[in-house]
């Protein structure tokens, strides 16, 4: 067995094959004995006078130990091997292996404290970590890293020597992998050990990194970052109170003389180590350390580093002063700070008062007695200044500070364990600032201010009483009664909000209160010109408010009311459009009393539908079928059935019964007698249909035979796109969740569809319907439609390839502009990662496509090249190659004096401008005098934003040149 160990180990030291390696390994894994011939067998390479053998040898031993399972390593064996390895750290050729080695045995069961020892003295005599590359170093900080969180109590033992030795071997460390490790070491020595005599220098080899400037190289495999070391560093910066002398006038210089990134490191390290400086350091040098402070606060460079500063200065204070002192305490550094910033808000309309109002919040933030103290002195002046009648015109920013103090208190209260019922902030002064507040409210420059110093008091939790809510609504409401155009934008945004938070809180006062105000100023019947602006406001007021159940049931009621009494179109589809945004709201938010409405909201819109002209309307069908598709959305399958079976009933048969309608049912819309307006209703049999969940039956007799009336429904001349889309939606619904195969089913049915494309009847109907099948349209999770995983790339790649051939094979113009409209629909309803690698293919078609008559076919196509054009995958000479064709018929299209025509006279003009950018100048060339020329006839359009496009697109062209 020896003779065999000897050869393998002969054999690997020439060769390094691995497969002697791991007879080696196997050997000395059975027992001690055949480690011991081992390293008995390796002798003469371990003390060979040639340095390769040496070096060799030793590393061959440490990788047998390396591994060799644990358990074979026993006390006798561990112990050996440690002072073996422990030796060969004087042999500055072995020295390598002999570290990777004992970084093994410290990992060992039986590495014990003796070991540790012996380990770290032999580090500190016979490692120069300077003569070193970083992977060894790093070997070396793993090695004390593994023995002091064994073995701490043993170096504690060892006093000066093992501190000393320590900062010996991490003087002069530079690699950021090793100085994530030294912090943590210099950390762990500060907390355990007795360092008393080598602050000094400790505190060297941390500070002398600070501030960390390191950026990792790009793809760093390691993965450390900056904010990993600068972390680190703080760390170990904040490991004591000692370090504080030493630290803080070199923080001063720094952000006295620093870059901008080292002020914020300084400002952002320094928040970290007041707590652990302590109170008596910011007892003697807080006014200093204000002053540096204030500079970058009053004076700042950035906003980050401002807020650093704030940050920094409530760490300071919260030090100095500590949680526990009591008001009468607080003296010195804070009155000093707040004395400065109150004698800056005597004039709170200068532009040091934001900064001045900022350093108050940031006392505020502290501890209960500096806010305390902080908060009466903020409060008693300024409202000394808003009492003042010399002092009238600035009471719009004495409110502005008033109210960044009551955020700042709000905040407070936001945070876990603080709770203002038992500390009362503002209870001293919430009247003054009360009677502030609403006083304001109707002064235009100060109404901003007093709103949001209002929402402020209204988050605080336990501030106000129940009739000060009330009191706030009140003034609230009167504000509404006067409102004119003034109150706009941020403010009426403001105000809404207000609303909003009182009606969480209290929404009684707003249901008794506010409600009636706001449908006072909806009229009952038709809305005249004077009353439509104060009726849109309201509208717009009450959608934002009446989210809550109590307040939208009182919505839906009293609109419902006017709805039945309204004869003004326009007025009715407001009012639809905004039960519509409520309820949108609601299901987002989850709210459980959506579904209540299928038996009172939902009858109503069919009974108005059904029994009042107006609806003839097709706008306000639209609105109603959202509503009623929103609240079939939230209905269990039940209660779905139900309502479709009404909904069939009464448009597909007539009876109004099931509804419990007090309006006769209408003619059928798929009767083929009924009139335009007639056929409208299938806009409601669409918006209860298309819902319903895939286990809730088609409540008809006969599905197959629906399906089959619709499409046929669909192909009349009679029939519009606004009913061909509401029919089709149905039948998507029902083929979604009721064919099990449907893309059998597609591939059966394309062919007749196709055929469809030489009829000059029917032709661009089918056209449409089978670009329309890739969509998406109503089949979405939230109308419970089945949606499996690349559906839509499947069906694009089986239509695509038959409609480009029929495009190109047909001499017929019917088909081919069929194949056209199928082609340019097609694209408009998916996703462009699907089409993008057919792209090249489609060029010709979608060029084609631009001289289609339909407009809104155009803008899918122009649409769908301004899509391509950035996509950065796609090569660019398929574009610039046809740039000269392509930049004609934008500027054809560009052209157009049809009023309707303005979306695709805009999407023509931006795209032009993107050909500029496309390919190279030789292919652009020829088009650029033409382009340029051209334009220069559209900058006198009477459209603004079809001269704002032709102004950008005309400077690309410029600036084309070779």
């Amino acid at each position: 067995m020896a003779s065999e160990i000897e050869l393998r180990v002969q054999a690997y030291i020439a060769a390094q094959h691995d497969s002697d390696l791991d007879v080696l390994v196997e050997a000395a894994s059975t027992a001690a004995p055949a480690l011991l011939e081992v390293v008995k067998a390796l002798g003469p390479y371990l003390t060979s006078e040639d340095e390769k053998l040496r070096e060799s040898g030793v590393s061959l031993l440490g990788t047998i130990v390396a591994r060799v399972p644990p358990a074979q390593m026993n006390r006798h064996a561990t112990r050996t091997m440690l002072a073996f390895f422990c030796q060969k750290l004087e042999d500055t050729e072995t020295v390598i292996p002999a570290l990777k080695a004992i970084h093994t045995l410290t990992a060992l069961p039986t590495f014990t404290a003796e070991d540790a020892v012996a380990t770290c003295e032999a580090l500190f005599s016979h490692v120069k970590t300077k003569a070193h590359v970083q992977s060894t170093r790093f070997v070396v900080y793993s090695i004390i890293d593994s023995c002091l969180a064994k073995h701490r109590d043993a170096f504690k033992q060892m006093g000066d020597t093992f501190i000393r030795g320590y900062i010996a071997l991490a003087e002069g460390e530079k690699d950021p992998r090793n100085l994530i490790l030294s912090f943590a070491l210099v950390r762990i020595i500060i907390l355990e050990f007795d360092f008393e005599r080598f602050v000094d220098s400790l505190f060297d080899i941390s500070f002398c990194y600070f501030p960390i400037t390191f950026t990792p190289p790009p793809d760093d495999p390691y993965g450390i970052s900056a904010d990993d070391l600068k972390n680190a560093l703080r760390l170990c910066l904040s490991s004591t109170y000692r370090f504080g002398p030493l630290a803080i006038p070199l923080f001063l210089e720094k952000i006295t003389a620093g870059s901008p990134a080292t002020k914020r490191e300084t400002l952002h390290t320094m928040a970290v180590c007041w707590p652990v400086y302590g109170p008596r350091l910011a007892q003697e040098v807080g006014k200093q350390v204000w002053d540096t402070y204030k500079i970058e606060i009053f004076q700042p460079i950035d906003s980050d580093t401002q807020n650093l500063a704030l940050t920094a200065v409530k760490a300071l204070v919260t030090t100095l002063y500590g949680a526990d002192g009591s008001e009468a305490k607080i003296a010195g550094l804070v009155q000093s700070i707040t004395e400065e910033c109150l004698r800056i808000l005597r004039e709170p309309e200068k532009s040091q008062a934001k900064p001045a109002s900022q350093v108050v919040s940031a006392l505020t933030e502290t501890t209960l007695p500096v806010a305390k103290t902080v908060t009466k002195a903020t409060v008693t002046h300024l409202m000394s200044l808003f009492l003042d009648p010399d002092e009238a015109t600035i009471r719009p920013a004495i409110l502005t500070a008033l109210a960044a103090l009551c955020t700042t208190i709000r905040k407070i209260y936001e945070e876990p364990g603080r709770d203002y019922k038992s500390e009362r902030l503002l209870d001293d002064y919430k009247d003054q600032l009360l009677g502030a507040f609403t006083v304001e409210l109707k002064n235009p420059p100060s109404s901003g201010a007093a709103i949001d110093g209002l929402h402020q008091m209204v988050l605080i939790p336990e501030l106000l009483s129940n009739e000060e809510l009330g009191f706030i609504v009140h003034n609230l409401n009167e504000l509404l009664q006067t409102e004119n155009a003034n109150v706009e934008g941020d403010v009426r945004t403001a105000l809404l909000g207000l609303f909003l938070a009182t009606a969480k809180i209290a929404p009684q006062h707003i249901e008794q209160t506010t409600l009636p105000v706001l449908f006072s100023l909806l009229p009952d019947g038709q809305a005249s010109s004077s009353d439509a602006t104060k009726a849109a406001r309201a509208l717009s007021t009450l959608r934002t408010l009446c989210v809550a159940p109590v307040l939208f049931e009182t919505l839906v009621i009293r609109l419902l009311a006017r709805l039945e009494l309204c004869e003004d179109a326009l007025y009715a589809l407001a009012m639809l459009n905004a039960l519509q945004h409520v309820l949108s709201t609601k299901i987002a938010a989850a709210h459980p009393d959506v579904s209540k409405y299928a038996g009172s909201l939902v009858p109503k819109l069919y009974d108005l539908a059904c029994g009042k002209p107006l609806y003839g309307d097709v706008r306000l069908l639209q609105a109603s079928g959202s509503i009623v598709t929103l609240v079939a959305r939230t209905l269990t399958a039940e209660k779905q059935l139900a309502l479709a079976n009404g909904v069939c009933q009464l448009l597909l048969n007539g009876d109004a019964k099931p509804l419990g309608l007090r309006s006769p049912a209408p003619k059928s819309p798929l009767n083929p007698s009924s009139s335009k307006i007639e056929r409208n209703s299938v806009i409601l049999l669409s918006a209860a249909m298309v819902p319903l969940r895939s286990d809730v039956a088609v409540p008809v007799p006969d599905t197959p035979a629906l399906l089959l009336q619709l499409v046929s429904w669909c192909q009349q001349g009679e029939t519009d796109d606004i009913q061909q889309a509401a029919a089709m939606d149905v039948v998507a619904s029902i083929i979604n969740k009721h064919v099990d195969d449907f893309n059998s089913l597609l591939n059966n049915t394309l062919p007749e569809i196709l055929s469809l494309f030489s009829d000059p009847d029917v032709s661009s109907s089918a056209a449409t319907a089978l670009g329309r099948i890739c969509g998406v349209g109503s089949l979405t999770k939230q109308n419970h439609a089945i949606i499996r995983i690349l559906s839509t790339q499947r069906h694009f790649n089986s239509i695509l390839p038959r409609i480009l051939s029929g495009a190109e094979s047909s001499a017929d113009p019917v088909p081919r502009n069929a194949s056209l409209i199928a082609l340019t629909t097609m694209v408009r309803h998916v996703p462009s990662s699907i089409y993008r690698s057919d792209l090249p293919k489609m060029m010709p078609l979608l060029i084609r496509g631009l001289d289609l008559p339909d407009l809104n076919l155009r803008l899918n196509v122009i649409e769908t090249l301004q899509t391509a054009a950035k996509d950065s995958s796609l090569d660019s000479a398929s574009f610039s190659g046809r740039a000269p064709a392509l930049a004609e018929t934008m500027l054809r299209t560009a052209a157009l004096s049809d009023p309707v025509a303005l979306p695709v006279r805009i999407a023509a003009l931006r795209y032009l401008g993107t050909l500029a950018t496309l390919g190279t100048y030789e292919k652009l060339h020829p088009a650029k005098s033409k382009v340029i020329k051209d334009l220069g006839r559209i900058l006198d359009d009477s459209k603004r934003s079809v001269r704002h496009e032709a102004v950008d697109a005309r400077e690309k062209w410029y600036s084309l040149t070779a």
